[in-house]
């Protein structure tokens, strides 16, 4: 718990809320964000999507989005936040209602699938 409290999160691995995979940290738009290595999915702490907007624009931020190979198999319907495990829900842009993403209502973080950054 000592590097959520001062924000150092290095030593923290965290697994996709989408396929279980591990996730790897990508420096892009001034943030680090959090990329499954197999199915592409983007985690965004709070305010990350927010401060990448603000230091790099959104192209520089939709270049942590590559895509991922797979979409459906082996995935979960509900999904817990990969930092404090509790439930997410589901949310939809309302500039943009054909994209959804799940945010923790605990921590704030957010969860995208693969090309929903983009």
């Amino acid at each position: 718990m000592k590097s959520l409290i001062t924000g150092d999160d290095s030593v923290f691995e965290l697994s996709c809320p989408h396929c279980d995979h591990r996730m790897t940290k990508v420096q892009t738009a001034g943030v680090t964000v959090d990329r499954c290595v197999d199915c592409g999915g983007i985690w965004l702490d709070y305010k990350e999507l927010e401060l990448g907007m603000k230091a790099g624009g959104a192209k520089k931020l939709a270049k942590a989005d590559t895509g991922g190979r797979r979409d459906g198999e082996g995935v979960h319907l509900l999904r817990h936040c990969p930092r404090d495990k509790s439930l997410m829900v589901t949310m939809v842009d309302s500039k943009q209602t054909h994209i959804e993403f799940e945010q923790c209502t605990v921590c704030g973080g957010m969860f995208l699938d693969a090309g929903e950054l983009k």
